[in-house]
């Protein structure tokens, strides 16, 4: 990983993700739960992101959610809670811009894991596609020209 996690979370185990998952209903990506393992969220950098098609874009990845975090709004499970009725079914909040907008996991039937950029400033949130999965999300996050 060519990205630095600043403020990263307290360590976890796979009992408290897979805790977490059977209380969102979801098996998270394995890409993802490998990251909360190691890093348990925090602010990536750098944390520059293109996203297509997105008027505006680029755009950067303020947080990633985490797993028992000291601030509650760095929470995956906070995140999904306060977030959901922003974000369709099969969609799970991971990470934020410093704009409020999210990045989610497509853990619809069709969606393995995929990774789409939430714009939630008109309603209801409208999806873009930025990578096929957490691993090449991770991989595409740059530093500002």
């Amino acid at each position: 990983m060519n990205v630095r996690i600043e403020a990263p979370g307290p360590e976890i185990s796979d009992s408290r993700i897979a805790e977490l998952e059977s209380g969102l209903g979801c098996v998270l990506p394995g890409s993802y739960r490998d990251f909360l393992l190691r890093f348990n969220g925090g602010r990536p950098w750098p944390d520059v992101i293109d996203v297509p098609d997105l008027s505006g874009s680029p755009t950067d990845v303020s947080v990633i959610f985490g797993i028992d975090r000291t601030e509650e709004s760095t929470g995956l499970a906070w995140a999904a809670e306060v977030y959901a009725e922003f974000v369709a079914d099969g969609l799970i909040p991971f990470a934020c811009d410093s704009f409020g907008n999210l990045y989610v996991f497509d853990l619809g039937e069709e969606g393995r894991g995929g990774v789409l950029y939430a714009d939630l400033q008109p309603a209801p949130a409208v999806l873009f596609g930025v990578a096929s999965d957490f691993a090449e999300f991770i991989g595409k996050l740059r530093e500002f020209d």
